[in-house]
């Protein structure tokens, strides 16, 4: 049961569930307001020691007025994600917020606030940037399964070369993730609706939660990419169920085999992959591998530049 549909937060105030066990929830208060069901009114002082209604109770704090209302632009006062951010202030821009994190940390997270073309409108928490010629996101990396982070200051910046997982992947729940692959100027995006505490509850099991994207919505997100014909094993944590003979296997994405079942899988495309099988490229972390085995346009190694973001 949606834990929002009894309507618990405050009115005005806007309800987010966190997908987890014990039906918890999130709620995101409006201008002036805080408290777990944005119900207490937050007292902003002024330099004359005078106060209208309206703080956090039992802590006087002195803060300007704008800085109360700004979710996100100060680390005394950091959202809850890019949407967050947004629903307070439409009028931001695409940049580095401050946003909460697991156990009351903050990290100063970029956020895209513009329409990303594939994905939608803007509010768009950036999770991790993976460059596909490393293998600090491969798919047997670490970095997966654990809560560490990852160069946390390029994840302030926007869709570069910088390598970067911020808390936003244990941190933040999310109904849809958007995702960019880059080969050269050209960068093309595809999301998938997807409800889910967090990335990390998703992928850190290592078990296999499927899509139904199509294999030519994942080929889209390449130009010239090539897959094979058969099996087309899509989503979460994708691999052969044998995982022998180093065939392939990616984070998210999709796998393809010359022949009807998945054992032998010789071309993928994905972010946070691997594989030999076939002749292809088992150092090509993120983009298209495709070995010469019918293939639909020929032997591919492309790596790309890729981008996960979230809300």
């Amino acid at each position: 049961q949606n834990p929002c549909s009894r309507s618990p937060c405050a009115e005005g105030s806007t309800c987010r569930p966190n997908f987890s066990a014990d039906n918890s929830f999130r709620c995101i208060c409006p201008q002036g307001f805080t408290g777990t069901t944005c119900d207490i009114g937050i007292r902003r002082y002024s330099s004359k020691s005078s106060f209208s209604f309206c703080s956090i109770p039992s802590v006087i704090t002195t803060i300007s007025s704008t800085a109360a209302a700004s979710k996100g632009y100060d680390p005394e006062n950091p959202a809850i994600s890019c949407e967050d951010v947004l629903l307070n202030r439409p009028e931001s821009r695409s940049g580095a917020y401050y946003l909460n994190t697991e156990q009351g940390g903050v990290a100063h997270t970029y956020c895209h606030m513009d329409v990303i073309p594939g994905c939608g409108g803007g509010g768009w928490t950036l999770v991790m940037k993976i460059d596909g010629n490393e293998d600090t996101f491969s798919y047997h990396s670490n970095y997966w399964s654990n809560k560490n982070l990852f160069s946390e200051i390029s994840g302030a910046t926007g869709f570069d070369h910088e390598e970067t997982k911020m808390p936003s992947y244990w941190s933040n729940n999310f109904t849809q993730i958007c995702l960019g692959m880059r080969v050269g100027d050209l960068t093309e995006w595809l999301t998938i609706d997807r409800q889910a505490s967090s990335l990390h509850s998703l992928i850190a099991d290592n078990n296999h939660k499927p899509t139904s994207l199509g294999r030519d919505k994942w080929k889209s997100l390449i130009d010239e990419s090539s897959l094979q014909l058969k099996c087309n094993k899509e989503g979460f944590n994708v691999k052969s169920p044998t995982t022998r003979n180093h065939s392939a296997l990616t984070r998210i994405g999709i796998i393809s085999n010359n022949e009807e079942d998945c054992n032998s899988c010789n071309s993928r495309i994905g972010i946070g992959s691997g594989g030999t099988r076939g002749g292809m490229d088992g150092n090509n972390s993120c983009g298209n591998e495709a070995g010469p085995f019918k293939s639909d346009n020929g032997a591919k190694h492309i790596k790309a530049h890729c981008y996960i973001l979230i809300k």
